[in-house]
């Protein structure tokens, strides 16, 4: 996380892409900032797919709104 708020999107994005597939995989928040490091980088397929998978977490919470904001926001550009 101290990767990508301080800018080094890349070096974030190789440390936490490997627990997509470990036993963090359904953990809300890493798909949460993949998403959005993956929006940074105008990768939208991916910031999208990750941010479902925070809708499909936390439909209802405010996490899960602004996600579902940001979705909007890729399918409009």
């Amino acid at each position: 996380i101290n990767k990508l708020t301080t800018g080094d999107l890349e070096s974030g994005l190789k440390i936490l892409e490997p627990y997509v597939d470990s036993q963090y995989k359904d953990w809300w928040p890493l798909h949460y900032y993949l998403a959005c490091t993956y929006m940074e980088n105008k990768d939208y397929d991916n910031a999208k797919f990750y941010f479902n998978k925070v809708v499909d977490a936390v439909p209802d919470s405010e996490i899960g709104t602004k996600a579902k904001n940001y979705i909007v926001e890729i399918e409009t550009l």
